[in-house]
């Protein structure tokens, strides 16, 4: 009896371990997908797929070819279009290293929410990629533009996007789960990054756009985009999208230019920054207080000041508060009366504090953002003056 037991367990341990996975896939029958770009048919979909070609990125046996093709198809859902490429390709198109994704201008303002979905569904696809909205050209033009930096587009994009987010500030990284959270969320508004081909788009397919020490044309990010619900309603511009990121809390480190008396602007670089925002609700009115603190380092100052003197260093720091205050206080104002659409997720911040009054307002909260009264306080702390507390320049002068 403990004989046929044993023979039993080992008979069921082979069938266990010989077992196949109905979903795994052979290296060389896949087609390795880095970007898909979507576009919007009278019928449908467009999409098209930027493919890796595996021969091309390794480090041995690399000829002159470009690391990259695309393959493009049309139909009635996103599925189905994907499904037809293989009408072009000799391998499956698989999206397990899906690095970037992007949205046509004209489909981000009817709506990507179909888009979304499809994504975050498929099991196929990880989360570790970003979404970008294409403007001026289709969605499928921005996977053929050649890149000098990395031999694979997307990944460009990919690490282009993470250190403009980390130097610049006018950018704002979200994951597919991220943005699935705040479609989700009545209390806050979709915000995603924008690119734009610059230069000719026939030069930048051609790989003479990477050979030579200037390129012709490149994929430029362009700012902010803003959302209501799940529908593209404006842009913004450069300093708009940098005032945001301070509103949210976002920046990691960038720029501060503040004019001085004598018409020049000195430079302070933020490299550290603390954001609470505290909701308020008193007798039916909703306000909003931002406390956002600074500190940071001067580093270019062809102003008046000598940096020795405490109070000239006091003043500074009030000149750069007024500056940061005055483009936050913009943005805001911009977002109620223009937007009309919570892209600072305000709404979020009421519901955690106000559980019970949410519930009376969160059904409409757009109409209460449009209302609520939004004060701003900016604290400057003024780390480092660099190598020299006086102004070479003034010397000069």
């Amino acid at each position: 009896m403990k004989l046929k037991f044993f023979m039993f367990t080992i008979l069921l341990l082979n069938a266990f371990f010989l077992m196949g996975c109905k979903d795994q896939y052979e290296l060389n029958e896949i087609a390795i997908t880095s970007a898909l770009a979507f576009d919007k048919t009278s019928g449908g979909y467009k999409v098209t797929a930027q493919v890796i070609l595996p021969s091309e990125v390794t480090a041995v046996n690399q000829s002159s070819r470009v690391a990259v093709t695309t393959f493009e198809e049309e139909g009635k859902t996103i599925d189905e279009s994907l499904r037809k490429l293989t009408n072009e390709s000799s391998r499956t198109v698989y999206l397990g290293h899906l690095r970037g994704v992007v949205i046509s201008e004209g489909l981000a303002k009817e709506g990507i929410a179909d888009i979304i979905d499809y994504l975050f569904r498929n099991p196929e696809v990880r989360s570790d990629f970003y979404i970008y909205v294409g403007l001026r050209n289709d969605a499928s033009d921005f996977l053929k533009v050649l890149t000098p930096i990395e031999k694979v587009p997307a990944n460009d994009l990919f690490s282009g996007i993470r250190v403009s987010n980390e130097k610049w500030g006018t950018s704002n990284i979200k994951d597919i789960d991220e943005i699935v959270e705040v479609l989700s969320n009545k209390g806050e508004q979709l915000v995603l990054n924008a690119i734009v081909i610059k230069g000719d788009l026939d030069d930048g397919k051609d790989i003479s756009n990477v050979n030579q020490i200037e390129t012709p044309t490149s994929i430029k990010f362009q700012n902010l985009v803003v959302f209501y619900r799940d529908q593209m309603i404006a842009t913004l511009n450069e300093e708009e999208s940098l005032a945001y990121n301070h509103v949210i809390g976002s920046i990691n480190s960038t720029i501060v230019n503040v004019p001085c008396e004598n018409g020049d602007h000195f430079a302070f670089e933020i490299n550290d920054t603390y954001r609470k925002i505290n909701p308020i609700y008193n007798e039916e009115q909703w306000s909003i207080q931002i406390l956002y603190e600074v500190s940071g380092n001067i580093n270019e100052l062809p102003c008046k000041f000598d940096l020795n003197e405490q109070p000239n260093l006091k003043r500074i720091e009030k000149l750069i508060e007024q500056e940061l205050k005055g483009h936050m206080y913009s943005i805001v104002t911009k977002a109620q009366r223009e937007f009309k659409s919570d892209i600072f997720g305000f709404g979020t911040v009421v519901h955690r504090h106000y559980k019970e009054e949410w519930k009376k307002v969160g059904e409409s909260w757009n109409p209460v953002f449009k209302k609520i009264n939004v004060d701003v306080s900016v604290e400057v702390t003024i780390k480092k003056t660099g190598n020299s507390d006086d102004s070479i320049i003034k010397k000069l002068k």
